[in-house]
């Protein structure tokens, strides 16, 4: 029976990306059932090219939250890289969010090329897939720009990047010195004097660097 064999067809790596898994997974239900693997998603995992072109007038999202408060980039650095981004004069910035966290973009930086869309899932779904560009926490948002094919950024906390990257996606990550480190979502550092060290040691500045790069490529 399938459920007998899959796993003598996982890789015996310590860390397995559940992208591999499911193409895995999928390629032995065809192996079993005859049927050639054909699904689109993973016939261009490595093929950069085939993403989205950038548009003249570059949309790029920024996703700021997430559910988990441990993958929840500072504010303040949200708004230090939409600064940095209105540098570059044919960029328009996306802010997505939902009402639940409406209140906490009371004092986000206004300006006529940062537009703030707060979204039903149906109505953030519709919106997404025209950027040319996500930038996201670790979270629904980066899954959602991958399998739109645009250009993913990912800032990650205390979660094992590894086990959840998308396929073509860049991610930034950093113990920031935490012995805990990846607590998979289950920190100890609350209430010390090095709570979210992880995802406050990342900048600003290199996470822009980055995305002017993905912008020329």
């Amino acid at each position: 029976m399938l459920e007998n064999n899959f796993f003598s067809y996982v890789p015996k790596e310590s860390t397995i990306n559940i992208y591999e898994i499911f193409e895995i997974f999928f390629q032995t239900v065809a192996k079993k059932i005859n049927l050639k693997f054909t699904h689109n998603a993973y016939l261009n995992l490595k093929k950069c090219s085939n993403r989205k072109k950038i548009n003249k007038n570059i949309k790029i999202a920024l996703n700021p939250f997430a559910t988990v408060l441990s993958n929840n980039w500072s504010l303040v650095k949200w708004e230090e890289l939409a600064k940095k981004l209105l540098r570059i004069d044919n960029i328009s910035i996306y802010i997505f969010y939902s009402k639940t966290d409406e209140d906490k973009l009371n004092k986000f930086y206004k300006h006529k090329r940062i537009h703030f869309k707060c979204l039903t899932i149906s109505a953030y779904l519709n919106n997404i897939r025209n950027m040319d560009l996500s930038i996201s926490s670790d979270s629904f948002s980066s899954h959602i720009s991958h399998y739109y094919n645009l250009r993913n950024i990912i800032i990650y906390g205390s979660n094992n990047y590894k086990l959840f990257q998308p396929p073509n996606s860049i991610s930034f990550f950093n113990s920031g010195g935490c012995k805990y480190y990846p607590c998979y979502n289950i920190p100890k550092c609350v209430d010390t004097s090095f709570e979210y060290t992880c995802i406050n040691s990342i900048t600003s500045d290199e996470v822009y660097e980055e995305t002017k790069l993905q912008l020329i490529n």
